[in-house]
């Protein structure tokens, strides 16, 4: 998994032994700067599981924490769906009235299509409460949640997130995918490369192999965790969306299949402009900035339009430090990420606050 890359000078990739042995092969100057990310993110002194961080049943019961602390802007959490291995795929609001279908310009924020990215879980939920707990002391927050509906969906991939707490019950697994049987010895499809819009347009930006990290999956989106998020947006109004993931201090934008721009790349130039304007992330669509990605999730979101309407989509890769940052770290990776989903909700409808 590329996971930092400057063009024409140095790239950072998370390689299993079998991909290290190959790229020791290639010529190309190497250097180890972990040899274990597994061992090296989990840290006996962190405290019980996961530390700051929430295992998945911690993460289930954060949720429903929200609802019974703030049901005045927090609605009861609902599965859109079942994993591969049967675990529900759950999904919550933030509104003013959030029991009610309101007719508001509504927002979506995913986390966790890959199940080693631990802040991409956390942040999702971090920002619904923090949206709760500023509503009514905040003007510009509740005048937000007043006049917007922010869709949560915190873990997509529950069977990788699960997968990763059962082996490494301290924090610091590594694996990527979800936990589809292949048949061939391998498991796991890159959900963020099963998305239909432009799956499998070459083997670049995903893989056809089992083995890979970034295997696509035997056919357009055939992993049930993508199917359900599909057909969750399908049946809703979404305006803006942002795909959470970590890490490379990145704002993405489509298309990530091809270098092209897309009609729309004056809007989303500015929209990253303003995003990434205080916390000075790299702002770019993948294959400019960082590699190609086809059957991506930004992609179906905006490209899709005879599924649903247009969608502006981003992808936000919080930090630098690794997929597992140091439980310090966790504050601040939260809030230099405050103003970009502040702006996205404002970029969702008319904005008089």
């Amino acid at each position: 998994d590329v996971v930092v890359a400057k063009p024409g000078s140095v790239v950072h990739v998370a390689a299993r032994p079998a991909t290290l042995d190959l790229l020791r092969a290639s010529g190309l100057a190497l250097t180890i700067l972990e040899p274990d990310m597994e061992a090296a993110a989990a840290r006996p002194d962190k405290g019980p599981g996961f530390g700051v961080y929430h295992t998945y049943s911690e993460s289930i019961a954060w949720m429903d924490s929200l609802r019974l602390l703030y049901p005045q802007v927090v609605s009861e959490k609902w599965s859109l769906g079942l994993s591969g291995e049967g675990r529900e795929i759950w999904c919550f609001r933030v509104s003013d009235n959030p029991d009610l279908d309101e007719d508001e310009p509504e927002v979506l924020i995913d986390g966790m299509h890959h199940a080693r990215e631990i802040m991409a879980s956390e942040f999702p939920v971090m920002f619904a409460e923090y949206l709760a707990q500023n509503y009514g002391i905040d003007p510009e927050i509740t005048w937000l949640v007043d006049n917007r509906v922010l869709y949560v969906v915190p873990i997509v991939n529950p069977d990788g997130f699960v997968y990763n707490e059962i082996n490494y019950p301290s924090g610091g697994g590594m694996w990527r995918k979800n936990r589809r049987n292949n048949g061939d010895g391998s498991f796991g499809v890159d959900l963020n490369r099963n998305y239909p819009y432009q799956w499998g347009y070459n083997d670049s930006g995903s893989s056809p192999f089992g083995s890979s990290d970034v295997y696509r999956g035997p056919s357009p989106g055939s992993e049930p965790e993508v199917q359900a998020l599909m057909a969750f947006v399908n049946g809703r109004q979404i305006r803006t969306h942002d795909s959470v993931h970590t890490y490379s201090n990145l704002l993405l934008y489509p298309w990530g299949y091809t270098a092209a721009t897309n009609p729309d790349a004056a809007i989303f130039a500015q929209m990253a402009t303003a995003m990434t304007s205080e916390n000075g992330y790299q702002a770019g669509q993948p294959p400019v900035i960082l590699y190609d990605v086809n059957g991506g999730s930004i992609d179906w979101m905006y490209g899709a339009t005879s599924e649903h309407d247009r969608i502006l989509s981003f992808c936000t890769e919080i930090g630098t430090t690794g997929f597992w940052p140091d439980g310090s770290e966790r504050a601040s990776l939260f809030q230099e990420n405050i103003w970009p989903h502040i702006y996205l909700m404002r970029a969702a409808g008319p904005y008089t606050a």
